[in-house]
C-alpha cells in the first residue's frame, strides 16, 4: 500500500507541474498576441505597429498552446486511471503492485519532463529534437496505459 501512496503523490506533483506549465506557455501566447495586434479589439494591450515577425511568434506560441491541448488532458486522465488501477490492485490479498508503482512513476515522470521540454525545443525551434521528444512522451503515454491494464488485471473482486 505504501508504493501506492507514491503513486498518488507523484501524481498530486505532476498534475501541478503540468498545469503550471500550461499555464505560462498560455501567458506567454496571451502576450505576443498583444503584441501581434491580435487580441480582441477591446483589449488596450494590441499593438497597432505589430510586424509580421510579432504574428509569426504569437502563431507559434499558439500552436505550443494547441498541442498541450491535445496532450495533457489524455496523459492526466491515463496518469489518475492507471493511479487507480494501481490502489484497486494494492487492496488485493496478493498486492503484486511494487513494479506497477515503479513503472508508473517512471513513465508519468518522463511523459511531463518530454512535455516540458516540448515546449523549450518548440520555443528554440528545433523541428527533429521536437518530434524525438514528442515520441517519447507519447510512448511513455502509451507505456502507462499499459500499466493501467495491468494493474486493472491484477484487481480481485
Amino acid at each position: 500500500m505504501g508504493s501506492s501512496l507514491v503513486v498518488f503523490q507523484t501524481c498530486s506533483i505532476l498534475s501541478v507541474v503540468l498545469f503550471l506549465k500550461y499555464f505560462v506557455t498560455n501567458l506567454r501566447w496571451a502576450v505576443l498576441k498583444g503584441k501581434a495586434n491580435l487580441r480582441a479589439r477591446e483589449d488596450v494591450n494590441n499593438n497597432p505597429n505589430a510586424t509580421q515577425d510579432d504574428v509569426d511568434r504569437a502563431t507559434q506560441a499558439g500552436r505550443i498552446v494547441q498541442n498541450d491541448l491535445e496532450n495533457i488532458p489524455f496523459a492526466l486522465v491515463f496518469m489518475w486511471g492507471t493511479a487507480l488501477a494501481i490502489l484497486g490492485a494494492a487492496l488485493t490479498p496478493l498486492n503484486n503492485t511494487s513494479d506497477l508503482c515503479t513503472a508508473h512513476v517512471v513513465l508519468a515522470t518522463i511523459f511531463t519532463v518530454t512535455r516540458v521540454t516540448h515546449s523549450i525545443i518548440y520555443i528554440l525551434q528545433l523541428p527533429l529534437s521536437r518530434g524525438g521528444v514528442f515520441i517519447i512522451g507519447t510512448t511513455a503515454l502509451f507505456g502507462m496505459g499499459i500499466v493501467g491494464i495491468v494493474a486493472a488485471f491484477e484487481m480481485t473482486i
